[in-house]
């Protein structure tokens, strides 16, 4: 939960805690967490921007309404976008803010600087298994290589938490730099690493899966070759 809101929530004080992503899994995982801190249905919102050039828009308004067995409270069309679309789930609670930006400050640092026991490595898998399913890529690197490579990407405008993820990435046996310019942090991703990523529930509702799997898989494919 608070690497979703970590990756694509709302992450400062608020009168509102919101979350944003056009993967229904994620949503409905979402939605499963508000439910378990006691927040009813009544009590969430939900919202759809989309920019005016997606034809499919219904059936995806479509999906949404059937998993969350509610009509979309507000649908906002624009044209100024990027070509995409994104559904928010909204609850508005000043109090509900503040314990989860507080929590959320709290346990990242806590994941910085600590010596990771059970429980804070239970914790770190699904954080950071969150924040790369909503702000992490995997890039498979095959021209001109005999052997395929890869590497492990971050993005956010802040520093600060890019500066926290490249902690947290070491502590998984990643050697990250930060590129400052462009906002993100970045690592080669040996086939190891790719496993264990990939076992906490790394990119579960997005293509990169597909991509973490297939680079596994050709490197599986030249140790059988050799």
């Amino acid at each position: 939960f608070l690497g979703q809101i970590q990756s694509e929530g709302s992450k400062n004080l608020s009168d509102k805690v919101e979350f944003c992503n056009k993967s229904i899994k994620e949503h409905r995982d979402f939605v499963d967490f508000l439910y378990y801190l006691g927040i009813p249905k009544s009590k969430i919102f939900t919202k759809l921007d989309y920019h005016e050039n997606i034809k499919n828009i219904k059936v995806e308004i479509k999906k949404f309404e059937n998993f969350f067995g509610r009509k979309i409270n507000y649908i906002s069309k624009s044209n100024k976008s990027r070509g995409g679309f994104g559904f928010k789930i909204i609850v508005r609670s000043t109090l509900l803010s503040e314990i989860i930006c507080n929590a959320l400050d709290y346990l990242r640092k806590l994941l910085v600087k600590s010596k990771w026991n059970k429980e804070l490595n239970s914790f770190a898998d699904g954080f950071f298994a969150k924040i790369l399913s909503g702000d992490g890529s995997f890039e498979i690197i095959s021209k001109n290589r005999n052997v395929p490579q890869a590497r492990l990407y971050i993005a956010d405008g802040n520093l600060n938490y890019l500066s926290d993820y490249a902690s947290i990435m070491n502590k998984y046996g990643f050697s990250p730099k930060i590129n400052k310019k462009w906002k993100y942090v970045r690592s080669y991703c040996n086939p190891k690493l790719a496993k264990n990523i990939l076992n906490i529930g790394a990119f579960d509702n997005n293509s990169n899966k597909n991509k973490l799997v297939s680079f596994l898989k050709s490197r599986n494919s030249v140790i059988a070759t050799k």
